[in-house]
């Protein structure tokens, strides 16, 4: 099974709610799927980071939730 590899430390320590996405870091967008199982709030978007699922606002990039090692 594929397992995201986890963020670097530097990263990682600059990585948490009411804080910007730290630049560098890689973001994915999410499957359909998994996406439709989400709630959609306008003004925010949903992203993969690593193994989190995590919910930005769209115009800052400031990170509002972290569902953590929600991806294998």
């Amino acid at each position: 099974m594929f397992r995201p590899a986890p963020l670097p430390p530097g990263i990682a320590r600059n990585y948490a709610r009411g804080k910007p996405l730290p630049p560098g870091i890689a973001k994915k967008h999410l499957p359909g799927p998994l996406l439709g199982r989400l709630p959609q709030r306008d003004g925010y978007e949903w992203r993969q980071v690593g193994s989190d699922i995590v919910l930005l606002a769209a115009a800052t990039g400031i990170i509002v939730d972290i569902l953590n090692d929600a991806i294998d």
